[in-house]
């Protein structure tokens, strides 16, 4: 049992990666207030002239750049030093960029081609989260998603074999069996599985099966005959290059130089307009072609010009999916002037047939781009009877596949991540249960139920929020509102699944559609003071607390949260415990006190294995509460979380948290460090030996 335990405890510490909070003990209703009025002002402070708001990918951007002055020997360049140190300060504690596989795959690559080496601290975590964010499938998806896609299963294979795992592992072997399984008959890929192929779409696929030693195989060869074929050396696409550089197509490669330095903007950037990761990208991979010419040195300028004081590197393209969420955010918090300019614009850029692109003035429509913003447009209260809803109900509907859902272009197979906001976009256009097109929606969605969730806290948010609206399946929506009760985290916030690090994309999210329910409590309460805490020192939100990178989509989305739930705290409460570290068979003494008289406490404690237990407290003096919990043999080792809420005989409330820690009895375990304590660097130096073998039979 004893053997057990330990490894148990071993494959924890190896293989669950979780960043908690450390939130305030207490949050009051002003400072919800003060995070909204202050979020709001540096919304305000983002918004373009035209209304727009643009999205913000610093720590992709910013690793592109990185690699971008590595290619380029210019290492010794101020701007180089500011990128990379900016680079660095993005990291999670849990080792990933912005909890994106994508960026954090970008970002090891950029550390490695600047450091020269897999062995710092930070490629490690790094390398460890990307491994623990593998699906069951062998692919790799989107934020904590099950749904495994292209461009993320490739980045991240080529991080992890850069970082040092060997390319027949079993974490490699299994990502390249998921590209090879879902390679489309004609030799390329789509965004997803069962996706049309796409020329322009990056040719990361092929560089991953290149790096993990495929380069000879014949997926890779009929990849690269695909690329040929649908390859244009006038349209200049710089990732195409780095394909044809890797995979030594020596045929296409100065061709392909010649036609990406033929497509340079005038201000020395790429694209049309110049764009940020354009830009990097065209300088990285013409410089590792083996291209000299000036054009890169102009490039480097314009990457200069687009770098803050604080290292950011982004030139700020715009988004009607963004400037929709900020005009939600803003409407809630009665900035009606702001928020009525970006949906003004957003109007303005519907497009014939109903439908938007992302970006302003410039795409053809797409379900993924239209779903979100007919959806947000709703919220924010355009009726469906006008001419802007009215229109896109018929693209939606136009673009419906034969399953009922919704994939990024009309082309596309459904898709769940972009079909739920198609179907709410459907509902806010006026379309209910009686509409058939609404019903084979709705059978989709609950065809990807499964367990009584689809699959991440964000989505199951989401599906929860259309049963709501359309009045159906109750007993569906219960299930997933529990489950989602179910996994929230020790923090009191929501990471993609319980034990993933709470993110203010899907907290936000989830607290939003608790509100829109009806639901109240304490898990609310928790929720919203995570929210609060996870505010960054510039008074936006960036997606992982304490990451100084702000977001508009994240600010808003928290503003959105906030502004929409009903905190009901006014009370200053503080809640603590005798020890801060406990042991087998210890009583934890908890003590809750509050700024006046209170007649009732109540609250729970929940173990590192989600187990819940509620506490009985008992009153000490008018303003002081106390309980007791008692640990045992078979207590699991590792963080607990208290929650409580008070109350005044008036009924207003306060509520507070704290946590403590299990540690191994010092009979079993010792001071193996002879520091006088038992504590977490014993337990690290007894790991140490069991991995060496030293471990009891």
């Amino acid at each position: 049992m004893f053997k057990q335990r330990i490894e148990g405890m071993i494959l924890g510490i190896g293989t669950s990666i979780l960043l908690i909070l450390s939130i305030s003990n207490h949050v009051c209703a002003l400072d919800v207030q003060q995070a909204i009025d202050d979020g709001v002002s540096w919304l305000l402070d983002r918004q373009g002239d035209n209304g727009a708001w643009a999205p913000r990918y610093t720590a992709r951007t910013n690793a592109l750049a990185v690699r971008a002055y590595v290619a380029t020997g210019r290492t010794a360049d101020p701007n180089y030093v500011l990128l990379l140190s900016k680079l660095n300060e993005l990291q999670a504690a849990d080792g990933s960029w912005d909890e994106n596989v994508g960026h954090t795959g970008h970002a090891i690559r950029a550390l490695i081609d600047a450091w020269g080496t897999t062995e710092s601290t930070a490629i490690v975590s790094a390398a460890a989260w990307l491994r623990s964010q593998q699906n069951a499938d062998g692919g790799w998806g989107a934020e904590g998603s099950v749904q495994s896609y292209s461009l993320q299963t490739a980045v991240a294979i080529i991080a992890l074999v850069r970082a040092g795992d060997p390319i027949g592992s079993q974490v490699i072997t299994d990502g390249v069996n998921w590209l090879k399984t879902n390679q489309n008959p004609d030799g390329y890929w789509g965004y997803y599985p069962g996706d049309g192929s796409h020329s322009w779409l990056h040719p990361s696929p092929i560089v991953a099966l290149c790096v993990a030693g495929h380069e000879n195989s014949p997926e890779t060869t009929q990849a690269i005959s695909y690329l040929k074929s649908h390859y244009s050396a006038s349209g200049g696409v710089s990732s195409h290059l780095e394909a044809f550089v890797i995979a030594e197509v020596t045929d296409q490669i100065q061709n392909s130089i010649n036609g990406l330095l033929g497509v340079q903007g005038g201000d020395g950037g790429w694209g049309s307009p110049s764009r940020d990761d354009t830009t990097a990208q065209a300088i990285l991979h013409l410089a590792e072609a083996g291209c000299v010419d000036p054009a890169l040195d102009d490039g480097i300028s314009w990457i200069e010009q687009y770098t803050s004081e604080d290292g950011s590197f982004s030139n700020f393209y715009q988004s009607n999916t963004y400037t929709a969420y900020c005009a939600v955010a803003l409407s809630l918090a009665d900035a009606n002037t702001p928020a009525q300019m970006g949906v003004d614009l957003i109007v303005a850029d519907q497009r014939g047939g109903g439908g938007w692109y992302d970006t302003p003035g410039s795409g053809n429509s797409t379900p993924g781009s239209t779903g979100p913003v007919a959806w947000l447009l709703g919220v924010y209260g355009l009726a469906p009877s006008s001419p802007t809803l009215v229109g896109a109900g018929s693209y939606l509907k136009n673009t419906q596949n034969g399953d009922g859902g919704w994939g990024y272009f009309s082309s596309s197979p459904s898709d769940i991540f972009y079909a739920m906001p198609c179907l709410l976009g459907l509902t806010y256009a006026g379309y209910s249960m009686t509409d058939s097109d609404v019903e084979d929606g709705l059978d989709y969605l609950l065809l990807q139920n499964t367990s009584g969730n689809w699959g991440d806290t964000y989505h199951t948010a989401l599906g929860s929020m259309i049963l709501h609206l359309l009045d159906t399946s109750p007993v569906v929506k219960e299930n997933a509102i529990t489950w989602l009760k179910a996994n929230q985290n020790l923090d009191g916030g929501w990471g993609a699944r319980l034990g993933q690090s709470s993110t203010v994309n899907s907290t936000a999210m989830v607290l939003i559609v608790l509100d829109l329910l009806g639901e109240e409590g304490i898990d609310i309460d928790r929720g919203i003071a995570w929210l609060v805490a996870a505010q960054n020192s510039d008074r936006g939100w960036s997606n992982l607390p304490g990451i100084p990178s702000s977001s508009p989509e994240f600010t808003a989305k928290a503003i959105w949260a906030l502004s929409a739930s009903e905190f009901l705290s006014t009370l200053d409460v503080n809640v603590a415990t005798d020890e801060q570290e406990y042991h087998e068979n210890n009583t934890v003494e908890i003590t809750v006190t509050a700024s006046e008289a209170i007649v009732e406490v109540t609250g729970f404690l929940t173990n590192p294995d989600a187990w819940l237990a509620y506490l009985t407290f008992t009153q000490q003096d008018p303003n002081t509460f106390t309980s007791s919990f008692d640990t045992t043999a078979c207590s699991p080792l590792g963080t607990y979380a208290i929650a409580v809420r008070a109350s005044t005989s008036d009924g207003r409330i306060g509520v507070a948290n704290t946590n403590f820690n299990v540690l191994f009895t010092e009979h079993i375990l010792g001071d193996l460090n002879n520091d006088g304590k038992v504590n977490l660097t014993d337990l690290a130096l007894l790991s140490s030996n069991w991995l060496r073998g030293i471990k009891e039979d």
